[in-house]
């Protein structure tokens, strides 16, 4: 019994440590002091000591899960309250303790001149502007009772932790996107003095949003099913009739947004509809091809550039076609690169395609900053004066506009791609890339759906760059680095690969968010990282995979089991087995 609580409190102290460590990080990269400009609750908490709180309630919730038991004993199925409360408090103790060695070391030596944002300001709020010594108290006593509440909600029930926990996600929510939500608010008629006062929630604001969230999250678990059930129940033309009137009902409210929403907001909205439209065209290549392409800006920038020579005034023989007349010529002329791209490594796959491709995004970047191409391309000074796109007589000339264009061409778009997905073509790229020999013995030509899935994704990944062309208005190429690619890439891997709603819901989290907090830019690496780490470990299928992709990861992970379980089998097995021989 002793041995079981002393590694239960070891398992503590390193809990606290990794959360001590977290904490020190935040605050020395400026991350507490610049978020704790905005408030949570008015006059009650910043976002910044925010931030703090949830690291020693997650490490005091983390230092908790699976307390250890006596050997030979079944576990509870319920943890035991004393030792749970316990080991969050002392989890939540050493966070707090870890901060509080910081603000003392830090109060004691000038660490400015390494630390930038090791300041005044921060420490002041690190220890609520008392004395380093009390801050430092102050920051363990607080930590050990965060990491006791944290603990603490294993003690609850899963139908009550669910809502407590979606109720301050909620207010978080509603906090740090201030700006947008009383833009809805203000558009539906809804007063925002009740919610809002400056940039942060009133009380009464704080437990309305509070207690309609946690009321919701209750219901979805509750009652979230039976519409699944009921569609599952369906006749089949009575499913297709609910799905339609589904899609139709998001459709009409996506035409909406822009008058809710405004012109920042509609602007975020075109923003995200362009790596939308990359996104779906590299998920044909990635997802449902296999093809690791990192070189895909280069089709967006031959899609910008092509539109911009053939409409602006400026361009090669001054053209000057309507937008809509040069559309189809940019597709047909970003499709033949794309397969003339294609070709070149059709018998290439893995490490080696990703590195060939991204070669091909860097010679695209090169040629239209060249002296050869500048006649054309504009050189480093770009092509300027894009004209905006017409349509009988209106002119789509502002963010609120273009958007309708931009969400025309993802509908499309998705609607292609999702064709394709079900078809005998999405058959094939799914059997090439799960493997090319098996595929290619079975029947299926590797070098033309390779070449067919190269076209198809550069037509679409085009259509991006003619719609960024027109939003914008002129185009640069600085706008066309390798950082392009590995964002769209990277949002295909977060919203799950081979899944249309994955790729939006990964533009929305990767483009849309640091749109939206712009007043952080500077952190959006670092939540970039952050994000794509945490999801690989906790969700490596992305965050709505594909139902094909999910069945393939399912079955991987219970291979990858099984012949763990054969190895660990094999490797207990060999001692009994050596000593039996001695022993004859």
């Amino acid at each position: 019994m002793a041995s079981s609580s002393r590694a239960a409190i070891v398992k503590s102290v390193r809990w606290g440590l990794i959360g001590g460590a977290v904490s020190v990080y935040l605050a020395v990269v400026g991350i507490v002091q610049r978020f704790q400009s905005r408030d949570v609750i008015v006059g009650v908490i910043g976002i910044g000591r925010a931030v703090l709180a949830i690291v020693a309630l997650a490490f005091g919730y983390l230092a908790a899960r699976g307390q250890p038991h006596t050997p030979g004993e079944p576990e509870s199925p319920r943890p035991e309250s004393a030792a749970t409360l316990v080991a969050g408090a002392v989890a939540g103790a050493v966070t707090g303790a870890v901060l509080g060695l910081f603000v003392l070391a830090a109060s004691a030596v000038e660490l400015r001149s390494v630390l930038v944002s090791v300041t005044e300001p921060l420490l002041d709020t690190l220890s609520f502007g008392q004395a380093a010594t009390l801050g430092a108290l102050l920051l363990t006593l607080l930590g050990a009772a965060l990491g006791a509440v944290g603990a603490a909600t294993h003690l609850l029930q899963r139908r009550v932790r669910a809502p407590l926990f979606a109720g301050v996600v909620g207010v978080l929510i509603f906090s740090l996107f201030s700006p947008l939500i009383r833009q809805v608010l203000f558009s539906l008629f809804v007063p925002t003095d009740l919610f809002y006062e400056g940039d942060g929630l009133t009380i009464a604001g704080t437990v309305i949003v509070f207690v309609a969230v946690a009321a919701m999250s209750m219901l979805w678990k509750s009652k979230g099913d039976a519409p699944r059930r009921r569609v599952e129940s369906m006749a089949p033309q009575q499913r297709k009739l609910a799905t339609f009137v589904v899609l139709a009902a998001v459709v009409g409210v996506l035409l909406y947004l822009p008058q809710i929403l405004g012109i920042f907001l509609s602007e975020v909205l075109g923003t995200i509809g362009l790596f939308v439209l990359m996104g779906i065209g590299l998920n044909i290549v990635v997802g449902y091809a296999g093809l690791l392409d990192l070189g895909y800006v280069a089709f967006f920038a031959i899609g910008a550039y092509a539109t911009g020579i053939l409409t602006a005034p400026e361009g090669v023989g001054s053209l000057e076609l309507s937008f809509w007349v040069a559309m189809p010529i940019v597709v047909a002329f970003s499709t033949i690169c794309g397969v003339l791209i294609g070709a070149p490594v059709l018998r290439l796959r893995g490490d080696y395609l990703a590195i060939v491709t991204l070669g091909f995004g860097e010679i695209a970047r090169i040629f239209v900053i060249s002296n050869w191409a500048a006649p054309v391309t504009g050189g480093a000074q770009g092509i300027l004066s894009i004209p905006d796109p017409t349509l009988g007589g209106f002119a789509f000339d502002d963010s609120q506009t273009i958007y309708y264009p931009i969400l025309i061409a993802c509908l499309i778009a998705a609607f292609i791609s999702a064709r394709l997905a079900d078809s005998r073509v999405g058959r094939a790229w799914n059997a090439m890339r799960e493997d090319e020999s098996v595929a290619e013995a079975m029947g299926i030509s590797i070098i033309r759906y390779k070449l067919l899935a190269f076209g198809m994704g550069a037509a679409i990944g085009s259509f991006g760059g003619q719609f960024f062309a027109a939003k914008i208005g002129s185009i640069f190429p600085a706008s066309f680095n390798i950082l392009v690619s590995i964002q769209v890439l990277s949002l295909i891997v977060l919203g799950g690969m081979g899944s249309i709603r994955g790729v939006i819901v990964g533009a929305a989290v990767l483009v849309g968010l640091p749109e939206l907090l712009r007043e952080f830019a500077e952190f959006r690496l670092l939540f970039y990282g952050a994000i794509l780490v945490a999801i690989m470990l906790l969700r490596p299928q992305g965050l709505l995979p594909s139902e094909r992709r999910k069945r393939e990861l399912a079955v991987e992970g219970e291979e990858e089991e099984e012949q763990y379980e054969m190895r660990a089998g094999g490797e207990a097995g060999a001692p009994a087995v050596a000593g039996g021989a001695g022993d004859r």
